[in-house]
């Protein structure tokens, strides 16, 4: 049976595709990385074959539409495109619902063995909901509470980042990133307008302000996630104004407390809703999804606080997951076990060598890691375009833009010359596990960038430049092992800059600039590197250069 599902309808468009006769060539393919058109929306389609991921599935298979025996949605909500799919296939779609696929795309990356688990999914929106809670028990699935629109938490998040001048959707980031420079300041608290009783959210009408919020299903298309209300705490700020630690990150970071409280608060009010035993050594885990579950000081804060417990979430739970999501709950839903993907390394191949040889150097083949381990040990930066894209938010080696961590003021070099972005922005780290082990307990995985980590002193002098001002990192640790998913390009070279050159960690950030996605193909490298400042590229077929 061959499927096609789509997701992230209304902003971060995304396909993904399944044939149950070949279960491990699953494809999951957002659509920007293919427009190269950041956040890219369904609103842009004259017809759903206008969708590049689509017709890149679509060739790539040897497929038509009407070759597709399923074809799935996952909103409720969605009438936008099935009016663009022609008719002959109108009677194959099925539709799953938002939050259920955000809960999807958590389990789509679990073990398939794995028998129960807690889910809470914190959106902006979607489906005339916000939030829903949980639990996956042995093939079913059980929602038990749900939150409105009104109440939404995650679009609370959003306006005060809007606030702050940083943009709105899609741009959270930035302010969490800011938050780590304050502290908590009373005078700028929204917990009194944030009620919780048993699993339910209520937001004051101050915050809520439903008559600036109704029409933001739309809100790709129209001016997200102003909240007037903010103003009464701080001017909103402009985005070519200067930021004022005292007040702007102050700010950020009392928005970012509160409301990573309140979540706290919710699941407390469902463990003893579910009768869970807290002092059991049995613990069943946390999963935590939507665009909220994006926020990986947000992971740090409930993996603290349940430390006996899994705190799970994904590289692509937001909006851009929702493909993959609403597959994993179809399947389910037809018996198939949980786990459909198992890493996120589910994207394209980097294409054809003939794409940049023209305007690319080629330095070295055989011994192309040898040479960037020389490259990075005197603080040069190079960038990494192997294997399959990874799918999701983060960069995970195989489109990457790598350097050393050791070396002083390389991250301030990349934000001003390379990123071209906001000088508060962190750094995150990519190292071996068995390194990061020494210094950190880590009781999972933490191969996919998904929680921040407090770093001891004594690593954070082996890697000060992917160390935020917080002592906080967002961590990805490689298992050297051969079973690992990542690129062994990477693998390789990780190890031999920890073993040769005593470099324990490389920053690793997004192979893009400011405001561009990461790219997909060597093309879309080649045309990248000229923008950003970025001299080398290593690929599976040799490591190159400018050739001026």
């Amino acid at each position: 049976m061959k499927i096609i599902s789509f997701g992230g309808l209304f902003h971060d468009f995304n396909v993904s595709y399944f044939d149950t006769s070949e279960p491990q060539d699953i494809l999951s393919l957002e659509e920007e990385r293919f427009s190269r058109q950041k956040m890219a929306r369904m609103s842009s389609f004259v017809s759903i074959y206008d969708s590049k991921a689509l017709r890149f599935i679509l060739k790539s298979k040897s497929l038509e539409l009407d070759d597709v025996d399923i074809i799935i949605v996952s909103d409720q909500n969605c009438d936008q495109l099935i009016k663009l799919l022609p008719n002959s296939v109108i009677e194959k779609v099925v539709k799953i619902g938002h939050h259920l696929s955000h809960v999807g795309n958590l389990l789509a990356f679990l073990p398939g063995e794995l028998r129960k688990a807690y889910f809470f999914i914190f959106d902006g929106y979607g489906d005339g909901l916000s939030a829903i809670t949980g639990i996956y028990n042995n093939g079913n699935y059980e929602i038990l509470s749900e939150a409105s629109q009104k109440d939404s938490l995650g679009l609370i998040y959003t306006a005060a980042t809007n606030h702050l001048g940083f943009g709105s959707f899609g741009n959270e980031g930035k302010m969490q990133g800011l938050s780590s420079y304050g502290s908590y300041e009373n005078k700028y608290s929204i917990s009194k307008f944030i009620e919780i009783s048993n699993l339910s959210v209520s937001l004051g009408e101050q915050l809520s302000n439903e008559s600036e919020w109704k029409q933001q299903e739309l809100y790709s298309d129209v001016a997200l996630g102003y909240n007037s209300f903010f103003g009464s705490y701080i001017d909103k700020r402009f985005c070519d104004e200067e930021l004022d630690i005292d007040k702007h990150a102050n700010f950020a970071h009392t928005i970012q407390h509160d409301i990573s409280i309140a979540i706290g608060s919710i699941i407390d009010n469902f463990l003893m809703a579910v009768k869970d035993d807290l002092n059991s050594d049995q613990k069943v885990p946390i999963l935590l999804g939507g665009g909220i579950g994006q926020n990986s000081s947000i992971i740090n804060f409930l993996s603290l606080k349940y430390k006996k417990r899994k705190v799970h979430t994904t590289t692509s739970c937001s909006d851009r997951g929702n493909s993959l999501g609403a597959l994993q709950i179809y399947l389910l839903n037809q018996g198939s076990s949980i786990g459909i993907a198992g890493h996120p390394y589910l994207g394209t191949s980097p294409g054809n060598i003939e794409h940049i040889n023209q305007d690319l150097k080629l330095l070295s083949k055989e011994n192309s890691i040898d040479d960037s381990l020389e490259l990075i040990s005197r603080g040069e930066i190079i960038a990494t375009c192997l294997g399959r894209a990874e799918y999701g938010s983060r960069a995970l080696g195989h489109r990457s833009i790598l350097c050393s961590a050791k070396i002083s003021n390389l991250s301030s070099y990349l934000n001003t010359h390379v990123k071209h972005r906001e000088s508060f922005r962190p750094f995150a780290p990519i190292m071996l596990a068995d390194s990061a082990s020494k210094f950190i307990d880590l009781s999972s995985r933490i191969e996919f960038m998904t929680r921040c980590y407090f770093i001891p002193d004594l690593l954070k002098d082996s890697m000060p430049e992917a160390v935020h001002v917080d002592s906080t990192s967002r961590l990805q640790t490689i298992d050297s092992s051969d079973e690992s998913p990542t690129s062994p390009i990477i693998r390789e070279l990780v190890k031999r800059l920890t073993i040769q050159e005593g470099i324990i960690a490389c920053i690793n950030t997004s192979f893009n600039d400011a405001g561009q996605p990461i790219v997909n193909t060597l093309l879309d490298a080649k045309n990248t590197l000229a923008s950003i400042n970025v001299k080398y590229l290593l690929t599976e077929k040799g490591l190159f250069s400018h050739k001026k």
